[in-house]
C-alpha cells in the first residue's frame, strides 16, 4: 500500500503517500480534534500536488501526518508529540506550519471553535441570497478565491469540489461578493475559507455565509461543526460566538524563516 520513505532515531517509521494509496484502511485516532478530517485534508493535498507523510510506531499506529502544500507553502502537522513536531519544523524554512502543539517560536494562533447543531436553533434573518456552486461554476469560483485569497493554490478549487466539499457564495448580478466552504466527515462539520471581497464587506454577507452552511449542515443530520479562526480577527470570532460556537482548543500557525 505504501512506499517507506525513511525512519530515524525517534523509532518510527515515515511513510510518504501518494494519490494512488488507498486510505480507508489507515486508521487516525487521537493525534488532533480534527482527527475525522484528516483522511480528507491528506487527499486533497495529494490532488493538488503537495506533500502528504504519516509517521508510524513500533506499534504500527498512526503518531503523526503531515501535508504540505508546495504551491504555498503551508502544512499542517497533526501529532501529540513535540519530537515529531519538532522533526518537520527543524529543518523547514520560508514556509508556514500549523499545529496544535505550542512551540516558543514566532506563531500566530487560532482558535478552533465547536458548534453542537444538534441542540441549536440558527435563528437567522438573511441579508444576502447565498447559493451553493458546483463544478460547472469552478472558473466562476477560482476568480473570486484568486481576488479574496491571494497567492493560493488554485488547484485547490477543483480538488475539493470533485472531494465532496461545498462552496456556498453571495452574489451580486453575476459577480460573486463573497463566499465559504465547508466539508462534512462523520457526521462532523468543517467550515473553511470565509472570505468576502474589500468593497462588499460590513453587509452582512460574511454572517450569512455562517449561517447558510450551518443550517444546511443541520438539515443533512450533522452533530458538530467546527471553525478555526485567528485570535487576530477579533470581528470573525465574534460572529461565530455570538452564533453559539465555543473554544475547544487552539491551534497555531508558524512562520518558519
Amino acid at each position: 500500500m505504501y512506499s517507506v520513505n525513511k525512519d530515524n532515531e525517534l523509532g518510527h517509521i515515515f511513510v510518504r503517500l501518494n494519490r494512488n494509496d488507498n486510505l480507508d484502511t489507515l486508521h487516525i485516532d487521537k493525534i488532533s480534534i480534527l482527527d475525522p478530517f484528516i483522511k480528507h485534508f491528506i487527499r486533497e493535498t495529494l490532488d493538488v500536488g503537495g506533500i502528504a507523510e504519516i509517521a508510524f510506531n513500533d506499534d504500527k499506529l498512526v503518531d503523526c501526518v503531515y501535508i504540505f502544500d508546495t504551491v504555498e507553502r503551508i502544512g499542517t502537522v497533526f501529532t501529540n508529540s513535540r519530537l515529531l513536531l519538532n522533526h518537520y519544523i527543524e529543518p523547514a524554512s520560508d514556509c508556514f506550519l500549523f499545529c496544535e502543539l505550542k512551540e516558543d517560536i514566532e506563531n500566530e494562533p487560532f482558535s478552533i471553535l465547536e458548534l453542537d447543531l444538534f441542540s441549536s436553533d440558527l435563528i437567522h434573518s438573511f441579508s444576502n441570497e447565498v447559493s451553493l456552486l458546483g463544478l460547472s461554476d469552478t472558473t466562476e469560483i477560482k476568480n473570486a478565491m484568486n481576488y479574496i485569497f491571494r497567492g493560493m493554490n488554485l488547484r485547490w478549487v477543483e480538488s475539493a469540489l470533485r472531494n465532496g466539499d461545498r462552496c456556498f457564495a453571495s452574489k451580486s448580478g453575476e459577480e460573486i461578493m463573497g463566499l465559504g466552504w465547508c466539508s462534512i466527515e462523520e457526521k462532523m462539520g468543517h467550515l473553511i475559507s470565509l472570505g468576502v471581497k474589500p468593497r462588499y464587506r460590513k453587509a452582512g454577507i460574511g454572517t450569512d455565509l455562517l449561517y447558510a452552511r450551518l443550517l444546511w449542515m443541520k438539515d443533512l443530520g450533522v452533530d458538530k461543526a467546527f471553525s478555526e479562526i485567528s485570535d487576530n480577527n477579533p470581528a470573525s470570532k465574534d460572529i461565530a460566538l455570538r452564533a453559539g460556537f465555543v473554544e475547544r482548543g487552539k491551534i497555531f500557525l508558524y512562520r518558519l524563516k
